[in-house]
């Protein structure tokens, strides 16, 4: 089972980057604050295959790891599914697990400075994609 956890921030489209992620609105839909917050950063995408036309909004990267869960991680949190709470980011470090990549202290290192340290209530989002 593949694991990644993110910690991302809206950007405007016109940022200096080729290839921005972005989440579609409807998947931010569970914080209307959230959304309205940040509705000066909305954009149209055309998805091709889909042949679809969607709102989203961009981000960037803030804190990024791969693996490194407790497999209660899967229980607790749902796939995809964005959380815009400090208390949320907290409880995950909870579940940290060393595995044949990481060890326990670097994972809790890497989790408090580029997920609880630089997480702002109201700009950043917390996720988990498998």
């Amino acid at each position: 089972m593949g694991l990644d956890v993110s910690h991302v921030v809206p950007i405007a489209k016109t940022h200096a980057v080729e290839q921005l992620e972005y989440f579609p609105v409807e998947e931010l839909s569970i914080s209307p604050a959230f959304i309205e917050k940040h509705k000066a950063l909305l954009a149209e995408v055309h998805d091709e295959e889909a042949k679809v036309t969607m709102t989203v909004l961009y981000v960037m990267e803030k804190g990024y790891q791969r693996k490194g869960m407790s497999s209660l991680f899967y229980k607790d949190f749902q796939n995809g599914r964005p959380y815009f709470d400090l208390l949320s980011v907290k409880k995950a470090y909870e579940y940290l697990k060393d595995d044949h990549i990481s060890t326990l202290e670097a994972l809790q290192q890497n989790f408090q400075k580029n997920f609880i340290e630089n997480f702002i209530e109201g700009e950043s989002i917390f996720y988990a994609s498998w």
